[in-house]
């Protein structure tokens, strides 16, 4: 769904210039993050390697997805799920 979603938004006049994801490392909420991370982040990285990807691990912080594209405009992206399979298919979950 990342890399999807990603291919979207640089196809757009708002080029994207940067992937940001908060998550906690031991929270239950944040299972499906650490999951998606271990899973698609290096196909993420070899279909957009220009594109900085930053993964911010916090405590107890709710796990979330932010888009920044040109002129430093930051979109909340997506709000992750406890499971893997619904990060990949937001916002269906």
């Amino acid at each position: 769904m990342a890399a999807a979603a990603a291919r979207r938004v640089i196809g757009t006049k708002l080029a994207l210039r940067e992937i940001r994801i908060h998550l906690c490392q031991r929270s239950p909420g944040s299972q499906g993050v650490r999951d998606f991370i271990q899973q698609r982040y290096v196909d993420l990285k070899k279909a957009h390697p220009g594109l900085p990807i930053l993964i911010r691990e916090c405590s107890e912080v709710q796990p979330k997805l932010w888009a920044r594209y040109d002129y430093s405009f930051k979109s909340p992206f997506l709000s992750f799920r406890s499971r893997e399979e619904c990060v990949s298919e937001q916002p269906k979950c």
